[in-house]
């Protein structure tokens, strides 16, 4: 298989199917575990269903199997997650979007999926709510206000950061691992740019909850 470049992997959970094909669409897309099942139900083609199918029903797993997908198929008994699993096959890919794994239940299945960003910086998660990645000493990436309010920002690492285009600046001395002050930052403007002068730092992307 040549490697492709831009690969997203569709999880599917709380995430709408206009967004998930809005980001399928000229991408090699890879269903992981349940996440195969949803393209099937939403009608998204797929290159690869990965995974041990445990959160798939066997009438399901029975329809993926007849879909004519091409099946990786992992033990359930294993080190690496799905998602990780999926992750390492794309590590030459120049773009990984990981469509959903960022709602549930299962609290440990996020903390997880946030903790692979620091060992594939290449991958990002996004959701009908928010978007994830990460960036490293000497990135600086733009990014778009569109449909989000706040950006926040946890070090990894003791990290220099410098940004435009947000309310709030960042010291002039790094902000230590862990710390807290960068969350829920706001855009003051259609667009913030945000580099990474030393360390590396976890940022997210979110919306406002409801008002009540």
């Amino acid at each position: 298989m040549a490697e492709p470049i831009h690969v997203v992997l569709i999880l599917g959970q709380a995430v709408s199917p206009r967004l998930a094909k809005s980001l399928a669409k000229e991408a090699f897309v890879v269903g992981v575990d349940a996440g195969a099942f949803y393209c099937l139900e939403h009608g998204i083609a797929m290159e690869e269903a990965i995974g041990d199918f445990d959160s798939v029903s066997p009438s399901g797993l029975a329809l993926l199997k007849d879909s004519g997908t091409k099946i990786i198929e992992l033990p359930v008994m294993k080190d690496d997650t799905d998602t990780e699993y999926a992750l390492k096959r794309f590590e030459n890919a120049l773009t990984v979007t990981v469509v959903g794994g960022l709602q549930g239940k299962r609290v440990e299945h996020l903390v997880a999926n946030l903790l692979l960003l620091d060992v594939y910086p290449y991958a990002s998660f996004i959701d009908d709510n928010s978007f994830v990645t990460l960036l490293k000493a000497g990135q600086q990436r733009v990014f778009a206000k569109k449909d989000y309010r706040f950006l926040s920002v946890f070090p990894l690492q003791d990290s220099l950061l410098k940004s435009d285009g947000l309310l709030y600046s960042y010291p002039d001395k790094p902000l230590p691992k862990g710390a807290r002050v960068g969350i829920s930052n706001e855009f003051v403007s259609a667009e913030a740019t945000l580099e990474v002068v030393s360390g590396k730092a976890l940022v997210i992307l979110s919306e406002d909850d409801p008002k009540f």
